[in-house]
């Protein structure tokens, strides 16, 4: 008596019977398998793609060798899986997977929202590559790139006085930085930090800027300001104006008076044509 295999892969024994002239005569008989507990598993022939994963359409359990795809792991040391070759492997752990149903996702009101179709394999496929990217934008910062990003104040004006046909009335409460609007402002790039000082006496070099309107005026009504700086002393002047028109007013008196004061002529100013 030999142990062997039949064709469909089932253990028997073979029985052999000499007859005359020496010839031999087998044949098969069934042989109770030895008892061990196994999980039927159902899997896909594509299940070794990357980032993939086909989950049966009739399975209790199904198994994975990724264990990033599952929470909640448990470390198992007992159970064994057969696969359809014979070769037997043994379960590390078990884990879950929040699927919320495979056919059919629904929302909170019960309405359907995504519904799943089966591969020609009759497996659902779980893909783990794709992604999902969702933002939210307010209300008057969509308007306000619709409108040729106009600017908050006038939008408010144009949403409630109902001028445009299909805009809601809108309030900004906190304006939002716009950075296509604060770009397109810009009429040249930055200027590089320079640890060198580029004049060599003072007044040689002045930077100017004028800042405002501020919010909150002076006790004169003055709600704009004028900067000047000396390069080559970092001395600096600061005026307040009521109107940014009266700036070359102020700037020819401040020229007289530093001209006087240092006894040095202004060779050249520099500005962002604020």
């Amino acid at each position: 008596n030999v142990r062997g295999w039949n064709q469909s892969g089932i253990p028997v024994k073979v029985h052999a019977r000499t007859l005359p002239n020496n010839r031999t005569k087998t044949h098969q008989v069934w042989v109770a398998k030895n008892p061990s507990t196994v999980l039927p598993f159902v899997l896909s022939l594509r299940t070794s793609l990357k980032g993939k994963w086909y989950l049966g359409s009739a399975c209790s359990r199904h198994m994975t060798g990724e264990p990033s795809y599952l929470m909640n792991i448990q470390p198992s040391s007992n159970g064994e899986v057969m696969f359809g070759d014979g070769v037997s492997n043994k379960v590390i752990g078990a884990g879950c997977l929040n699927l919320g149903g495979i056919p059919k996702l629904t929302d909170v009101e019960g309405s359907c929202v995504l519904t799943g179709s089966r591969s020609k394999d009759n497996c659902y496929l779980v893909d783990f590559n794709e992604k999902c990217l969702l933002s939210n934008v307010s209300e008057p910062e969509i308007w306000h790139q619709c409108l040729g990003h106009i600017g908050y104040s006038h939008l408010v004006k144009l949403a409630n006085a109902g001028v445009v046909r299909g805009v809601p009335k809108i309030a900004v409460k906190d304006q939002p930085i716009c950075e296509p609007c604060q770009l397109g402002k810009q009429t040249r790039t930055s200027y590089k930090s320079l640890n060198h000082i580029a004049s060599k006496q003072i007044l040689e070099l002045l930077h100017m800027d004028l800042m405002g309107p501020i919010h909150v005026e002076s006790f004169q009504g003055k709600k704009n300001i004028f900067l000047c700086v000396d390069d080559f002393s970092r001395y600096t002047w600061v005026g307040f104006l009521r109107e940014k028109s009266d700036t070359f007013s102020a700037f020819k008196l401040l020229c007289l008076k530093v001209q006087t004061e240092k006894g040095f002529p202004i060779i050249s100013i520099q500005s962002d044509h604020g």
